[in-house]
């Protein structure tokens, strides 16, 4: 799975122009001081190696550090994976070119990537706390590749189902209910089954609470 089209600007791999000293034991081709990141036409976008070079020769280029988030998802890596893309969001962060900004669009992928790392968390009973609010930040995201995979609903049931679990039935109500309209639109029946499922599960777990009025109203004896 190559990403490579989404990470660099420059629609021509080219070398970079180098005019700082190179560091040391790397090749002056990883070296970029253009304006705009670039790399030479032998880059591998999955090899983990090359990846890893750019980033030595380019410690403070956000760009350098995207290809190597790139090539870690593309490796399946996925927790690494997302502590390099927060690097990447750090030093992207520092940037004022608009140009520059533009044309290096990752959120879909690092969107992709805490969703694989949630679903692997359910998968193991790991802290629902935790893998709900990476479920979270992934909805509040561009979710573009998620819905090109066809992965959208069911992180609407993933974190409607999470809601149930921890008692907080409004939420899963309103969240199944918005993943049910996303998995029509999808024509995921699968998806769109299990989230009415929750609905129901979570009304019926909702009215089965005890009235917390009437039970403060109750007078002491």
């Amino acid at each position: 799975m190559k990403y490579i089209g989404m990470v660099f600007l420059a629609s021509v791999c080219v070398s970079c122009a180098n005019t700082a000293p190179t560091p040391p034991h790397i090749p002056s081709e990883y070296v970029c001081t253009n304006r705009f990141f670039a790399v030479s036409e032998s880059y591998d976008p999955s090899n983990l190696d090359q990846a890893h070079m750019l980033v030595k020769a380019n410690p403070d280029r956000f760009e350098a550090h995207l290809t190597l988030a790139s090539a870690l998802l593309a490796n399946k890596r996925i927790d690494d994976a997302i502590r390099e893309f927060k690097v990447v969001d750090e030093l992207a962060s520092q940037v004022r070119d608009p140009a520059v900004l533009s044309g290096l669009q990752y959120e879909d992928l690092y969107a992709f990537a805490l969703f694989v790392a949630a679903e692997r968390r359910l998968k193991t009973d790991a802290n629902d706390l935790y893998t709900l609010r990476m479920l979270q930040q992934v909805i509040g995201m561009d979710h573009s590749k998620l819905e090109e995979k066809g992965l959208l609903p069911r992180c609407y049931v993933y974190i409607s189902t999470l809601y149930v679990k921890r008692g907080a039935y409004d939420s899963a109500i309103r969240t199944a209910e918005v993943g049910q309209r996303i998995a029509e639109q999808h024509r995921d029946s699968d998806s769109v089954g299990l989230l009415q499922q929750i609905v129901t599960k979570a009304k019926e777990m909702k009215n089965s609470q005890p009235d917390k009025s009437s039970v403060r109203g109750k007078p002491r004896r």
